[in-house]
């Protein structure tokens, strides 16, 4: 014959802490609630024992809470490419990290105030090759790289630099 369960012990340790003793079943259940909000890596240990003194095993399980967008590393603040040989420039090498729940994805553009950028902008991952050309008429060229982050939790953040061929 059955027992019904008698209790629930809970226990958090890490980024949140504390011991819970849930009661058991009422009239065949019984619903509580734990939010786990602490940021960070939290372990949860529990097991349930019944009204005849039986107890389960402790089961355990890693809660990671990740409220932080990643960050963007390796964009250029102030870029200068001189002289304009129209050589193609390795001028950034864009990398994201996320200390908690891993980078998902990282995307990088550039692009520039001339007219055209065919064949001006290289980009390959993380990566930004420029040319060294200024606009039409011998104008200054602006070239701006966008590069957005967003981590497994689903948080993101966008960053940019800005490279210039002078007149």
């Amino acid at each position: 014959m059955a027992s019904g369960l008698a209790r629930l012990h809970v226990e958090l340790s890490g980024a949140q802490s504390g011991t819970w003793e849930f009661a058991g079943e009422t009239d065949g259940y019984n619903v509580e609630e734990l939010a786990i909000t602490a940021e960070g890596e939290t372990n949860l240990t529990y097991f349930s024992q019944d009204a005849k003194g039986n107890a389960e095993a402790p089961r355990s399980s890693v809660i990671r809470v990740d409220k932080a967008a990643p960050a963007i590393a390796g964009l250029p603040r102030r870029c200068k490419l001189w002289p304009p040989n129209r050589k193609l420039v390795r001028v950034a090498d864009v990398s994201a990290t996320d200390a908690l729940s891993g980078v998902r994805s990282l995307t990088v553009t550039a692009s520039s105030n001339a007219r055209s950028d065919a064949g001006d902008v290289v980009v390959d991952g993380g990566s930004v090759w420029l040319r060294a050309e200024k606009r039409r008429h011998g104008r200054r060229r602006t070239y701006t790289i966008v590069a957005t982050a967003t981590d497994v939790a689903g948080n993101s953040t966008t960053a940019n630099g800005r490279c210039v061929v002078r007149r």
